[in-house]
Protein backbone atom coordinates (compact mmCIF):
# COMPACT_ATOMS: atom_id res chain seq x y z
CA UNK A 1 0.00 0.00 0.00
CA UNK A 2 0.86 3.54 -0.20
CA UNK A 3 0.00 6.34 1.90
CA UNK A 4 -3.03 8.62 0.63
CA UNK A 5 -4.15 6.48 -1.15
CA UNK A 6 -7.69 5.45 -2.02
CA UNK A 7 -8.11 1.48 -2.39
CA UNK A 8 -11.66 -0.48 -3.06
CA UNK A 9 -11.93 -3.95 -1.98
CA UNK A 10 -14.02 -6.32 -3.06
CA UNK A 11 -13.71 -10.39 -3.06
CA UNK A 12 -15.17 -13.44 -4.22
CA UNK A 13 -14.90 -17.27 -3.40
CA UNK A 14 -13.16 -19.62 -5.95
CA UNK A 15 -13.76 -23.47 -6.14
CA UNK A 16 -12.06 -25.61 -8.78
CA UNK A 17 -14.55 -24.87 -11.62
CA UNK A 18 -14.76 -21.35 -10.86
CA UNK A 19 -15.70 -18.03 -9.28
CA UNK A 20 -18.88 -17.00 -7.29
CA UNK A 21 -20.56 -14.18 -7.38
CA UNK A 22 -18.69 -10.86 -5.69
CA UNK A 23 -19.66 -9.43 -2.60
CA UNK A 24 -20.44 -5.95 -1.87
CA UNK A 25 -17.23 -3.62 -2.24
CA UNK A 26 -15.67 -0.82 0.08
CA UNK A 27 -13.15 1.63 0.44
CA UNK A 28 -10.40 2.45 2.43
CA UNK A 29 -8.28 5.28 2.48
CA UNK A 30 -4.87 5.13 4.00
CA UNK A 31 -3.22 7.91 5.71
CA UNK A 32 -1.25 11.03 4.81
CA UNK A 33 2.21 10.03 5.63
CA UNK A 34 5.83 12.56 5.49
CA UNK A 35 6.71 13.09 1.64
CA UNK A 36 8.93 10.50 0.29
CA UNK A 37 10.91 12.82 -2.10
CA UNK A 38 12.54 16.38 -2.02
CA UNK A 39 10.99 19.36 -3.53
CA UNK A 40 13.02 20.29 -6.87
CA UNK A 41 14.81 23.98 -6.99
CA UNK A 42 14.68 25.83 -10.03
CA UNK A 43 18.07 26.56 -11.38
CA UNK A 44 17.97 30.01 -12.22
CA UNK A 45 17.21 32.32 -8.84
CA UNK A 46 17.39 35.54 -9.08
CA UNK A 47 20.50 37.27 -7.18
CA UNK A 48 21.52 40.81 -6.42
CA UNK A 49 24.21 41.97 -3.73
CA UNK A 50 21.79 41.57 -1.31
CA UNK A 51 18.91 39.20 -1.55
CA UNK A 52 17.90 36.21 -3.61
CA UNK A 53 15.03 34.72 -4.95
CA UNK A 54 14.55 30.86 -5.38
CA UNK A 55 11.50 28.99 -6.62
CA UNK A 56 10.82 25.28 -6.97
CA UNK A 57 8.25 22.27 -7.65
CA UNK A 58 6.94 20.18 -4.94
CA UNK A 59 7.90 16.65 -5.30
CA UNK A 60 6.05 14.40 -7.83
CA UNK A 61 2.37 13.87 -7.12
CA UNK A 62 3.35 10.15 -6.24
CA UNK A 63 5.83 10.97 -3.57
CA UNK A 64 3.74 13.98 -2.27
CA UNK A 65 2.21 11.40 0.56
CA UNK A 66 -0.34 13.78 1.25
CA UNK A 67 -1.75 17.42 1.45
CA UNK A 68 1.94 19.65 1.33
CA UNK A 69 0.44 22.37 4.17
CA UNK A 70 4.21 24.23 3.96
CA UNK A 71 7.79 24.11 2.97
CA UNK A 72 10.81 24.33 5.57
CA UNK A 73 13.33 26.05 3.61
CA UNK A 74 17.47 25.94 5.34
CA UNK A 75 20.04 28.86 4.50
CA UNK A 76 23.77 29.07 5.39
CA UNK A 77 25.61 31.43 5.48
CA UNK A 78 28.88 29.92 4.46
CA UNK A 79 31.09 32.67 5.71
CA UNK A 80 29.97 33.12 8.87
CA UNK A 81 28.43 29.36 9.05
CA UNK A 82 25.03 31.55 10.47
CA UNK A 83 21.86 29.11 9.88
CA UNK A 84 18.50 30.84 8.83
CA UNK A 85 14.94 28.67 8.50
CA UNK A 86 12.43 29.91 6.63
CA UNK A 87 8.84 28.50 6.47
CA UNK A 88 6.68 29.11 2.76
CA UNK A 89 3.32 28.24 1.72
CA UNK A 90 4.01 28.88 -1.82
CA UNK A 91 6.99 27.36 -4.13
CA UNK A 92 8.81 30.50 -4.07
CA UNK A 93 11.12 32.48 -1.28
CA UNK A 94 13.13 36.34 -1.60
CA UNK A 95 15.73 36.43 1.19
CA UNK A 96 17.20 40.31 1.95
CA UNK A 97 19.62 41.87 3.84
CA UNK A 98 22.30 39.57 3.04
CA UNK A 99 25.96 40.16 2.06
CA UNK A 100 27.69 41.54 -0.86
CA UNK A 101 29.65 38.57 -2.32
CA UNK A 102 28.65 36.07 0.35
CA UNK A 103 28.12 32.11 -0.79
CA UNK A 104 24.25 30.86 0.87
CA UNK A 105 23.66 27.04 0.85
CA UNK A 106 20.02 26.41 0.66
CA UNK A 107 17.59 23.29 0.70
CA UNK A 108 13.81 22.78 0.66
CA UNK A 109 11.68 19.99 2.40
CA UNK A 110 8.05 19.76 1.95
CA UNK A 111 5.89 18.76 5.21
CA UNK A 112 2.65 17.53 4.81
CA UNK A 113 1.60 15.46 8.27
CA UNK A 114 5.86 15.11 8.65
CA UNK A 115 8.55 16.69 6.98
CA UNK A 116 9.98 15.26 4.18
CA UNK A 117 13.64 15.13 2.84
CA UNK A 118 16.13 17.62 1.60
CA UNK A 119 16.51 18.59 -1.33
CA UNK A 120 20.03 18.44 -2.19
CA UNK A 121 22.17 21.95 -1.08
CA UNK A 122 22.56 24.50 -3.70
CA UNK A 123 24.47 27.18 -3.48
CA UNK A 124 24.04 30.95 -4.37
CA UNK A 125 26.48 33.59 -4.37
CA UNK A 126 25.23 37.46 -4.48
CA UNK A 127 26.98 39.71 -7.00
CA UNK A 128 29.86 42.36 -5.28
CA UNK A 129 29.40 45.83 -4.37
CA UNK A 130 31.67 48.69 -3.83
CA UNK A 131 33.67 48.24 -0.63
CA UNK A 132 31.38 50.28 2.08
CA UNK A 133 34.66 51.08 4.43
CA UNK A 134 38.61 52.29 3.38
CA UNK A 135 41.41 50.57 3.89
CA UNK A 136 42.79 50.55 7.66
CA UNK A 137 45.92 51.57 9.09
CA UNK A 138 47.04 54.02 6.02
CA UNK A 139 50.65 55.17 6.58
CA UNK A 140 53.83 55.73 4.68
CA UNK A 141 57.31 56.81 5.24
CA UNK A 142 60.06 58.84 3.40
CA UNK A 143 62.72 56.37 1.87
CA UNK A 144 64.82 58.88 0.17
CA UNK A 145 64.46 62.34 -1.26
CA UNK A 146 62.32 60.70 -4.22
CA UNK A 147 60.44 57.93 -2.77
CA UNK A 148 57.93 57.51 -0.23
CA UNK A 149 56.59 53.87 0.64
CA UNK A 150 52.63 53.60 1.52
CA UNK A 151 51.43 50.56 3.67
CA UNK A 152 48.22 50.09 4.90
CA UNK A 153 45.77 46.99 5.62
CA UNK A 154 42.88 46.44 3.36
CA UNK A 155 39.09 46.94 4.57
CA UNK A 156 37.27 44.77 7.06
CA UNK A 157 36.59 41.61 5.56
CA UNK A 158 32.49 41.75 6.00
CA UNK A 159 33.32 45.88 4.66
CA UNK A 160 34.99 44.60 1.65
CA UNK A 161 31.76 43.38 -0.23
CA UNK A 162 33.98 41.23 -2.97
CA UNK A 163 37.54 40.43 -3.92
CA UNK A 164 39.76 43.51 -3.66
CA UNK A 165 41.80 43.86 -6.52
CA UNK A 166 43.74 46.82 -6.62
CA UNK A 167 44.00 50.27 -4.65
CA UNK A 168 44.56 53.41 -5.82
Amino acid sequence: LKPFRTYICIIAAQTGVGTGPFGTQFVLNTPEDAPSAPPVPSLTPSVTSTRFSITWNPPGFNDQNGVITYYTIIIIEIESGDILQYTSYTTSLSVISLHPAYTYEYKIAAYTVGLGPFSTPINITTAEEVPSESPENFNGTIVSSYSISFYWNPPPKNHQNGVIISYQ
